[in-house]
């Protein structure tokens, strides 16, 4: 079975929420901590969590989960260059001998375990080297890139992300479907946090 981690990314700084977003709570939970327990309850063979903007208070948030083997909690210092330097932290964390990495935005309050193994066995019987979801009609997050595409993905500048590499590559792409949009909402604005949480 292929070794895939997870890499968490929450380094941002929420520059479109009042507040920090993943200090939330959203339905009694801190956005943040109900990410890295929902990669926690999958298969992913580890999970790293990329910090950057506030990261002291952000460890403190994830209370006990801290102490669970296969998590590693990572500092971004340069977070301010953009996503891409949180996607390099990430790969370089994880180290040799991974087959794939999936890659989590921190702000999907309502994503599962069950939904991350369901992209993993999905990728696992596909044999292609991106896979992500589809939800009406859109790409989602998250992603999970091979190792193939790492190099790809340490080339990244600035506020690149991975769509970059995903646009690269069509016809190596694995899109799994799926008729509720809900999991793989994520909160940009109050305006978001507040219908997702009415609709949930």
């Amino acid at each position: 079975m292929p070794q895939i981690v997870g890499i968490i990314l929450a380094a941002g700084v929420s520059s479109r929420f009042p507040g920090n977003k993943l200090q939330t709570r959203f339905q009694g939970e801190v956005v943040l901590r109900r990410i890295v327990r929902a990669a926690l309850a999958s298969s992913l063979a580890r999970v790293i969590v990329v910090l950057g903007h506030q990261a002291p208070e952000m460890i403190e948030l994830l209370g006990d989960l801290r102490a669970c083997e296969r998590l590693e909690i990572v500092v971004n210092a340069d977070f301010q260059k953009g996503q891409s330097s949180s996607i390099k932290k990430g790969l370089a964390t994880m180290g040799q001998g991974f087959q794939a990495a999936m890659f989590l935005v921190a702000d999907q309050p309502l994503l599962t375990g069950s939904i991350i193994d369901d992209l993993i066995a999905f990728f696992q019987t596909k044999k292609k080297n991106i896979c992500l979801p589809m939800a009406n009609n859109q790409r989602r997050n998250p992603v999970i890139f091979s190792s193939a595409l790492f190099d790809d993905l340490m080339k990244l500048n600035a506020d690149q992300g991975g769509r970059r590499v995903i646009d690269a590559y069509p016809d190596d792409v694995a899109a799994l479907n799926f008729s509720d949009q809900r999991p793989f909402a994520d909160i940009d604005t109050q305006d978001d946090f507040d219908l997702l949480e009415a609709r949930s």
